[in-house]
């Protein structure tokens, strides 16, 4: 069996559905940066396509990408059959697991297939007791695990969720291109309504229990009234309904809205003032890189990774998680400063970003693993 040349090996990603979000958007960037990098490129998804399914965004010509059809469930017997003969035929060098089902799918399916090498990429900082036991009892089934951040990997470490021996740091990236400001910010302002005199908040993601948007428009709700504000919360899911009720009870119809899924994600940012993250538990949230990115300051929870983004007092607040008065109080100091100050908190952050999240230097990361992962399996064949 000859080795495969690293440059030209296939690298297979697979995941439980590419709708809107964070680690999905990930999976979509590093798809195409390895493609484009002369890799050769597939992702597996056990959910169909939707209209709005981050599938759209992946390069045609250059990733092939499978679905697995199986809207009832993932964990169906006919449909890990499909994965196990879809990889068995596909014959990938290396298998990368994006999420709980991609990742145990990687390891179960990727050993039976006797796939070269197996890659396990974490995207959060916790889950169900239930599926972290699960993980912690395959660890060994993996050869590498990608974590977002030190101080993620030395949680994961110290609940035995992922073994440091062969963990790999690699941050998420964002795409400056995509957040590049231009002079769309008054009109879109205007389309959602805000005039200059108020201050935007942005808030985005599923609306999701770890999200705590109650907790969010709670503390909006007890800011004090002499500053005109606004909050627009970009997302969709389980919780609309519950929301919407909470902000009539509030009285904060005129001041709060939910835009529900949104393909104007960079329009948004550049026309409001800061962002605002109030969630209960994160890896390394894609919103607060998208922010940095488009030069706007951060109020957000110590959560994850963002206190390895997020300079306080710098470049955004950070408060603890769960407090809605430190939340409330930061967006307050927040709105209070001077408009120049709060471009410097922008500003910082945007170089931050830039040295060193943006695509290049972490595909280089994904590139360096994949190869010694080969080598070394490689060297293993040869003895």
């Amino acid at each position: 069996m000859r080795d495969p040349e690293p440059m030209r090996a296939h690298v297979m990603f697979v995941i439980s559905g590419l709708e809107i979000g964070g680690a999905e958007r990930q999976l979509v960037v590093t798809a195409n940066a390895l493609a484009e990098r002369g890799w050769k490129v597939s992702v597996v998804s056990y959910l169909p396509f939707s209209a709005t399914s981050l599938r759209w965004e992946l390069n045609d010509s250059k990733v092939n990408t499978i679905t697995l059809n199986s809207p009832s469930g993932i964990g169906k017997y006919g449909v890990v059959i499909k994965a196990v003969r879809t990889i068995r035929r596909s014959r990938p060098d290396i298998l990368v697991g994006f999420m709980f089902h991609g990742i145990m799918t990687a390891r179960i399916v990727g050993r039976l297939t006797r796939v070269p090498a197996v890659v396990s990429a974490i995207h959060s900082e916790l889950d169900t007791p239930k599926r972290e036991r699960i993980l912690a009892l395959t660890d060994r089934m993996t050869d590498a695990v990608t974590i977002m951040s030190d101080h993620l990997a030395s949680r994961l470490a110290d609940r035995r969720i992922a073994a440091p021996s062969h963990t790999f740091v690699i941050p998420n990236t964002v795409d400056f291109d995509r957040f590049r400001a231009d002079s769309c910010r008054t009109r879109t302002r205007e389309n959602l309504g805000v005039t200059d005199d108020q201050f935007l908040w942005l808030a985005a993601g599923r609306l999701a229990p770890e999200k705590d948007y109650p907790g969010l428009i709670r503390a909006f709700s007890i800011l004090p009234r002499q500053h005109p504000a606004h909050l627009i919360i970009a997302g969709e899911g389980l919780l609309r309904d519950d929301l919407t009720r909470q902000i009539d009870d509030l009285g904060l119809s005129d001041r709060v809205q939910l835009l529900g899924l949104r393909g104007d994600m960079p329009d948004l940012y550049r026309a409001s003032d800061a962002l605002v993250l109030s969630s209960e538990w994160e890896g390394m949230p894609n919103v607060v890189l998208e922010a940095m990115a488009s030069s706007i300051p951060v109020v957000s929870t110590a959560v994850g990774a963002v206190p390895e983004l997020v300079t306080n007092g710098e470049s955004g607040f950070i408060v603890p998680t769960g407090d809605r008065i430190s939340l409330a109080d930061a967006m307050e100091r927040m709105m209070d400063l001077p408009v120049e100050t709060r471009r410097s908190f922008g500003e910082v952050g945007y170089n931050r970003a830039r040295a060193e999240f943006s695509l290049d230097p972490v595909i280089d990361r994904w590139e360096d693993l994949f190869n010694r992962l080969l080598e070394s399996k490689a060297r293993g064949r040869s003895t």
